[in-house]
């Protein structure tokens, strides 16, 4: 068999799917870790609530050292006043070693405002979707306005 160069010898040749992955194995090598992670977090969930909250008081920790060392260095580039870097900075020190003295206190408290911030984000999507629907209905309202004014008015009253 000899290859035209069309693609119609090799039946996966034309695939745009398996093309984007061999293009972008990174992102496939991504996925494939993300899903051994979530088989590993359900196979042992205190562990991962353990390990999650160390490593969020390791960045918690890591990250206030260096806002303070820019407040104190002064070498924010302007992006914040260097007395709220120094705020900053203190608190989120004092957050990580807080983790690492009670990580079960911090955990719960990490799940709960995990848990907070999907029911927030859940409410902003449903509001929305409430409010494109609103959108679309009102528009179809002055098209309807537009070919019959005397019918539209009462509709307008019910919204």
């Amino acid at each position: 068999m000899t290859n035209t160069g069309t693609g119609q010898d090799r039946p996966l040749a034309g695939s745009g799917l398996l093309r984007a992955l061999a293009e972008n194995w990174l992102l496939l090598l991504r996925g494939i870790a993300a899903l051994a992670f979530a088989a590993v977090a359900f196979a042992w969930p205190h562990l991962t609530l353990f390990t999650l909250t160390f490593l969020w008081g390791a960045y918690a920790l890591s990250d206030g050292i260096f806002a303070l060392w820019a407040a104190v260095s002064g070498e924010a580039g302007g992006l914040a006043p260097r007395w709220w870097l120094a705020v900053v900075g203190i608190a989120r020190i004092l957050a990580g070693l807080l983790t690492f003295f009670w990580p079960g206190m911090i955990g719960l408290l990490l799940m709960i405002i995990a848990g907070w911030a999907i029911e927030v984000v859940l409410q902003k999507i449903g509001r929305e979707l409430r409010y494109h629907e609103r959108v679309a209905h009102a528009d179809r309202l002055d098209m309807l306005e537009q070919h019959h004014p005397q019918d539209v008015h009462g509709l307008r009253v019910d919204l």
